[in-house]
């Protein structure tokens, strides 16, 4: 090897050890440590750009979002550290020693900013599920899968990357427990919590009933004075509130699920998805008396910011749904499509009960007929949920999440948890 190319390689390898440090410490996109080790310096060029956008937004927020200022330091903090490790991963890939370690230099500080932290401090959207990990989640979605797509593609489906990257810097998860309202669960490993964290009108209601039936205690809808959209309202802590049941489903569940899921790392999640533009058509006219058009739709970490009749609707629920792919561990997750016509929703029952049984959960009532459970649920199924009378080709459980061919999403998980960088 030439004198050269040993120095080039040398560099590529300091650099991959340092971005592997940086994204443990940040939970930061790992794009980076790709560029670098394939030498492509296009890459990280583009990396740094991407960097001062993200970073030059970072002080911005929602409509209606009241952030603590210490928060938005907290992102601008995050936002500043990416730019620096990105500016001298582009530095030491091109030779040039001086701007690195200016960059590297500038660096240490906002570091022991994010470091420094306080405990249950909010943290940007785009945080909770970096922009690789959103693309990764988003072919999960999308792609041929089990029979069909959980999510069919769509001109929803190609504008949910850019409006996700477009609203993430700006929109903040928090509470980020633990907290005193949100303290960590303890419950009992053969009892985690399930949540159901899909939107009304993707066969919730039928589920909720299929629980019912299951033996759990379940919750499907809780009013604003019961339980609360926030920490209002919570007795005696929002944990507790939701500990009391063993399923939970509907609203203000999609609105809380960021606060859930840090509070009950062993949640299993039910996420059923459905074609985008049906999903709204389908929520309009089923609550048009019940003024559905003004209503807000979920989002990541909390509620969109325009109304259910908005244009960007179905948009914002291919967005919403790719969120929970992301930021749900894989083992603990399990999706499904009530109204892919190629599986009948009694085979997603006797899936969803492999997916229990397979995370040692304790089902009251295991002995039931799952075919007379579907059939006398049926009622609260939604006209176009496939009806029962699986073929003995479906009634093979393809795996835990419904899904074969996950190597690719295991993975990126896989990686991510090996560098720290979820926080589960």
């Amino acid at each position: 090897m030439m004198p050269r190319e040993a120095a080039h390689h040398g560099r590529m390898r300091c650099y991959a050890v340092a971005t592997l440090v940086l994204a443990s410490a940040l939970r930061t996109s790992d794009s980076l440590a790709i560029g670098v080790g394939a030498g492509d310096i296009a890459n990280l060029g583009a990396a740094v750009e991407a960097a001062h956008s993200i970073h030059s937004r970072c002080n911005e927020t929602m409509p209606g979002q009241d952030v603590p200022p210490e928060a938005i330091l907290l992102s601008c903090a995050q936002s500043e550290a990416t730019l620096k490790a990105t500016e001298a991963a582009l530095a030491l890939a091109t030779g040039n020693a001086a701007t690195a370690v200016a960059a590297l230099t500038a660096l240490k500080s906002p570091v022991e900013r994010v470091r420094n932290a306080k405990d249950g401090m909010p943290m940007s959207v785009l945080h909770s599920c970096p922009a690789d990990n959103f693309a990764a989640s988003m072919w999960h979605m999308t792609k041929k899968g089990y029979k069909a797509s959980l999510i069919p593609s769509s001109e929803h489906t190609e504008k949910a990357y850019t409006q996700y990257l477009q609203s993430s810097t700006s929109t903040w998860c928090f509470p980020n427990p633990p907290t005193a309202m949100w303290p960590m669960s303890q419950r009992p490993a053969n009892r985690p919590l399930i949540i159901n964290a899909g939107e009304g009108s993707t066969g919730s209601s039928f589920m909720d009933c299929v629980y019912d039936e299951l033996g759990f205690n379940s919750r499907h809808g809780v009013m604003t004075g019961q339980m609360g959209f926030g920490s209002k309202g919570c007795e005696p802590s929002c944990t507790e509130g939701w500990d009391r049941y063993d399923y939970i489903s509907d609203s203000p569940v999609q609105y809380q699920l960021w606060p859930l899921l840090k509070t009950h790392p062993d949640a299993l999640v039910l996420l059923p998805t459905r074609d985008p533009a049906q999903w709204q058509r389908a929520r309009l006219d089923a609550h048009k008396d019940q003024g559905a058009a003004d209503w807000y739709q979920a989002a990541p970490c909390g509620r969109a910011a325009h109304k259910l009749a908005h244009t960007d609707s179905p948009t914002s629920f291919v967005v919403y749904n790719v969120w929970v792919d992301c930021v749900v561990p894989p083992k603990n997750l399990f999706t499904y499509n009530l109204f892919d016509k190629s599986e009948t929703a009694a085979n997603t029952i006797w899936r969803m009960v492999d997916f229990l049984k397979s995370r040692n959960v304790t089902i009251p009532n295991e002995g039931r007929n799952l075919s007379a459970i579907e059939e006398h649920c049926s009622a609260r199924k939604e006209p176009e949920v496939t009806s029962m009378h699986a073929s003995r080709e479906m009634q093979q459980p393809p795996g835990p999440d419904g899904a074969p061919g996950d190597g690719l999403r295991q993975r990126f998980w896989q990686r991510e948890l090996s560098k720290g960088m979820r926080g589960y």
